[in-house]
C-alpha cells in the first residue's frame, strides 16, 4: 500500500474523529456549569483542537505531496504496538476490578520492563513517584475521586 495513502486514512480519520467529538461527544457527555475560565470541557476541547489540527495539517501536506513511497508493514514491526495495544487495553480494564491505583502501578512496571529497565531499585523508585504525584494533584490538590475497586 502506498505510504500516501495511509497517511490520508490516518489523518482523515483523526480529523473527522476530533471534529465528531468536539461537536458532538464533549458536548453531550461533559456538563458546564456557566461560565468557568476552566470548565470540565476546557481539556477535552484543547486536546481534541490540537489533534484535529495537527491531523488536518498531515493531511494537507499528504495530499501536496507526489509520493511514490511504498509502506510495507510486517508483523514483526508491529508486534511492539500491538503488545502496548493489549497492555492498555488491560489497564483500562483493570482499573475497574483492582482500581487506578493498583492498575497504575502494574501497567508502569510492565511498561518499563518491556522497555528494558531492569533496576528494580529505580522501577520502584519512579513507579512510588509517579504514583504519589497522582495522588497528591488530583485526589488532594484537584479532589478528583479516582476509580477504586476492591483492593484501592
Amino acid at each position: 500500500m502506498a505510504k500516501q495513502k495511509v497517511e490520508l486514512m490516518v489523518s482523515g480519520f483523526l480529523l473527522i474523529f476530533s471534529i465528531v467529538i468536539y461537536f458532538v461527544i464533549i458536548p453531550r457527555e461533559v456538563t458546564d456549569t456557566g461560565f468557568q475560565t476552566l470548565s470540565p470541557s476546557f481539556f477535552a476541547r484543547i486536546s481534541v483542537t490540537i489533534i484535529g489540527v495537527l491531523s488536518g495539517v498531515i493531511f494537507a501536506k499528504t495530499l501536496l505531496k507526489k509520493s511514490t513511497e511504498k509502506f510495507d508493514i510486517t508483523l514483526k514491526e508491529l508486534k511492539p504496538v500491538l503488545i502496548f495495544m493489549g497492555g492498555t487495553l488491560g489497564y483500562i480494564y483493570g482499573i475497574q476490578y483492582i482500581g487506578f491505583y493498583v492498575s497504575t502501578m502494574v501497567a508502569l512496571v510492565g511498561s518499563m520492563c518491556y522497555l528494558g529497565a531492569r533496576n528494580w531499585k529505580v522501577i520502584i523508585l519512579l513507579t512510588a513517584i509517579i504514583e504519589g504525584s497522582i495522588f497528591l494533584l488530583f485526589e488532594k490538590g484537584l479532589m478528583v475521586v479516582m476509580p477504586h475497586a476492591f483492593l484501592f
